[in-house]
């Protein structure tokens, strides 16, 4: 009965070695909300440019206004963190921020001085 349990902690052992070996790191990811929605392309007025039929038929039927949080994200934005050399895993237009991920966190502590940016 011993045998038996030390041959299964054995095989456990091997398998989360052989997990941990094969396991990739990735770099990690990080919340940036943006503090406004200035200089955007778009406007309210008109938001058949970032809005579908579907989801302006919808808000029709519902009686929901555009508001802001309904532009997109300014691209200026985005495209200034790209530059400085995050890669962008996801945009969130109601949230007004993107996801980003990078392995040097010392850039992470300079977007603090960028004016657009709310929260790194």
């Amino acid at each position: 009965m011993k045998n038996c349990i030390v041959a299964g902690s054995f095989k456990i052992f091997l398998a989360f070695l052989f997990f941990d070996a094969f396991c990739q790191i990735t770099p990690p990811k990080y919340w940036i909300g943006f503090s406004d929605k200035n200089n955007s392309p778009y406007s309210i007025d008109n938001p058949r440019e970032f809005l579908s039929e579907r989801a302006l038929s919808r808000r029709d039927r519902q009686a929901i206004k555009i508001n802001v949080t309904d532009l997109p994200v300014n691209a200026n934005y985005i495209d200034s963190l790209k530059r400085m050399g995050f890669k962008v895993i996801n945009v969130s237009k109601w949230f007004n921020g993107v996801i980003v991920s990078i392995d040097d966190t010392v850039l992470l502590e300079s977007i603090k001085q960028l004016s657009f940016v709310k929260q790194p």
